[in-house]
């Protein structure tokens, strides 16, 4: 029978490692499995079948360390259904947070997990979890990801591109295409910026390095996919974390950074006013909330 584990990658990894003693995880429906796993490892190692009711328990940790265990596989289900022999797949999920804001930077970030992980279970859905919730969540998706990427894209870099001509679509694109050559995926799960998904997977796919990477780009995605959410909570965070920074730096209070925010409105009209002094590098001058203002109050427009 055709498995998805890639047998001979698996021990490469165990030989390079030194690993004396392998923990072989696995839930009690695949404990029949075990020789077979045992059959294709073969090697200097000694093997150990963990199973049953305490799979997955947080125990885990001092029981490998009383016995000296080195190294640790889990098999799961999908690496046991009989579809294409197919090796292990890395996955990818990508997401942004700070689009639409008058305010602060774009995050875009990406996680990558192998296909024997998930992030089900976590809640990982940040729009319908409070700040707090995602903080949290931050941590627990750090800990489980096997990589993750942040790119941060500042007000005054996103005044430059539309400068140039370069609309935010193209400048988020871009670092999406960074993130996937970065880790590198088999799959790139994408909540997709652009209003028709097909046109944006193939002007993504002539920016990677790998063209063969399936993309799987949709709207809405992080409430689909739990990788998509996952790189959600980290890029929300991040950019949470950026507007505080402002805010204690600059000694200002501008709320969330988006235009139908009340204490934003409220920051961006004494802005113009002047009553926060010179021009400040966290504020997009390009959007068009800070140009109507502008062209309303008849001053001069900065782009």
């Amino acid at each position: 029978m055709d498995y998805h584990v890639n047998y001979e990658k698996i021990k490469a990894e165990l030989s390079k490692s030194g690993s004396k003693k392998v923990l072989i995880q696995l839930p009690d429906g695949l404990k029949k499995d075990y020789e077979i796993i045992e059959k294709n490892l073969n090697g200097t190692w000694a093997l150990f079948l963990w199973s049953g009711t305490c799979f997955g328990s947080c125990d885990i940790p001092v029981f490998l360390e009383s016995i000296g265990i080195d190294a640790i596989i889990h098999f799961g289900h999908e690496e046991f259904k009989k579809k294409r022999g197919l090796e292990m797949a890395l996955i990818c999920g990508i997401d942004e947070a700070g689009k639409g804001p008058v305010i602060g930077d774009l995050v875009v970030c990406g996680v990558l997990i192998s296909n024997n992980k998930s992030f089900d279970g976590l809640g990982v859905d940040s729009k319908s979890i409070s700040p707090k919730k995602r903080e949290e969540l931050f941590c627990k998706v750090v800990n489980l990801c096997d990589k993750y990427v942040i790119k941060r894209i500042k007000a005054s870099d996103i005044d430059c591109e539309n400068k140039k001509g370069v609309n935010l679509n193209t400048v988020e694109l871009i670092r999406i295409a960074q993130i996937i050559n970065e880790l590198k995926p088999d799959v790139a799960y994408i909540d997709c910026p652009h209003p028709v998904p097909e046109k944006f997977t193939n002007e993504l796919r002539k920016n990677l390095i790998n063209k063969d990477v399936k993309i799987v780009a949709e709207h809405k995605a992080d409430s689909k996919y739990s990788i998509v959410g996952a790189a959600s909570i980290l890029a929300k965070v991040t950019r949470d974390e950026s507007i505080k920074k402002i805010e204690k730096d600059y000694s200002v209070i501008i709320g969330s950074g988006y235009p139908s925010d009340p204490v934003t409105k409220d920051f961006v009209m004494k802005y113009l006013n002047g009553e926060h002094g010179e021009l400040k590098e966290f504020v997009r001058h390009s959007w068009s909330t800070i140009k109507l203002k502008r062209k309303a109050d008849g001053q001069l427009r900065l782009f």
